[in-house]
């Protein structure tokens, strides 16, 4: 088992055990850590599985298997939330 196996490293954010949690989108560590907070900060409770700790992973490029979780219910708005930030870069 490895740390990406673990889970999630925000452990703030958590859900509880009877959400209903998808995968909004799979990237890169720091990529998936900066959606998770904007996510957060809109009331979107979010988690980032994998990657493990910073440094002793893959290049920032690479690893593109870092998942963001959200509810089930916090899905489309999340999904327009990721949409409108990446139209706007």
């Amino acid at each position: 088992m490895t740390a990406s196996d673990g889970p999630p490293r925000d452990q703030g954010h958590a859900f509880s055990p009877d959400d209903d949690t998808v995968e909004l989108l799979c990237t890169n560590a720091i990529e998936a850590e900066v959606i998770a907070a904007r996510l957060r900060s809109e009331g979107i409770p979010a988690v980032v599985f994998g990657g493990g700790a910073y440094g002793g992973g893959p290049a920032v490029g690479e690893g593109a298997g870092v998942r963001v979780m959200v509810r089930r219910g916090d899905l489309e708005i999340a999904t327009a939330l990721t949409t409108d930030t990446a139209e706007s870069e």
